[in-house]
């Protein structure tokens, strides 16, 4: 007589098996999350620095385009620092099929606050001919300075990049000195309410100061994606041994 063996009881996974599997799913899953955060939060870094490196070069690149377009305008100084912002009178870049021949074009340099931080941004006027074009757009310049960026009555104002602080020094007489330390205050003709419309370089004053040989800038940079330290740009006038 044959006996049949017995079949043996299906055995499923017990409760504690389900929630020790659960568990390790849960923290690969975590892992992999993490992972993947990082991956994004550098990316956007890296895009960021990329993205202000690019904004830092082409600022620096107008800085000294507007610095070797420098134009004497027989107001004021060519260049003009008080302490706060860097006034230059240039000439007017071509733009398109418009005439800029014997134009004129005054830009500012300086410090604003901008998204709770300072931006080191540039302020640009429209071009001008006249003696009370220029005035008015001296004017407009330091209302934009002294209003911290909420004066904007210009063509373009162009945010470069954070910024903490800057300095500036002329190369004049074979040494580096301060924008203001033999500043002389261009004198007016009491007849002159700069209502003229002959060009500006039609009134030549005296008092004011030469174009200095060199500039000197020291820009200490503050960037929330990392561009942190100071970089340092020297300027030489074209006429002295070209830009550097």
């Amino acid at each position: 007589m044959r006996y049949g063996v017995a079949a043996r009881p299906m055995r499923g996974f017990t409760l504690v098996e389900v929630l020790v599997a659960l568990f390790i799913l849960s923290v690969l899953a975590m892992l992999s999350w993490r992972a993947l955060d990082g991956m994004s939060r550098v990316q956007t870094q890296v895009f960021a620095h990329s993205d202000q490196t690019l904004a830092l070069q082409s600022g620096l690149g107008q800085w000294r385009s507007d610095l070797d377009a420098v134009q004497e305008n027989g107001i004021y100084n060519a260049m003009d620092f008080d302490g706060r912002v860097l006034r230059i009178t240039r000439k007017a870049a071509a733009t398109g099929l418009v005439d800029t021949e014997g134009s004129l074009q005054l830009v500012a340099w300086t410090l604003v606050p901008a998204n709770g931080t300072m931006t080191w941004q540039r302020w640009a006027s429209r071009t001008f001919t006249t003696r009370g074009e220029l005035r008015q757009a001296w004017q407009a310049a330091g209302d934009w300075a002294s209003s911290g960026g909420a004066s904007a009555s210009a063509q373009i104002i162009t945010p470069v990049i954070a910024a903490t602080s800057w300095q500036l020094l002329y190369y004049r007489n074979n040494s580096w000195t301060n924008p203001q330390s033999s500043a002389d205050a261009a004198t007016e003709s009491p007849n002159d309410t700069g209502t003229g419309t002959g060009t500006p370089e039609a009134a030549p004053r005296t008092g004011l100061q030469a174009i200095p040989d060199g500039v000197r800038l020291a820009l200490t940079l503050a960037s929330p994606s990392g561009m942190q330290g100071e970089i340092v740009r020297d300027w030489i006038h074209p006429i002295v041994g070209g830009t550097q």
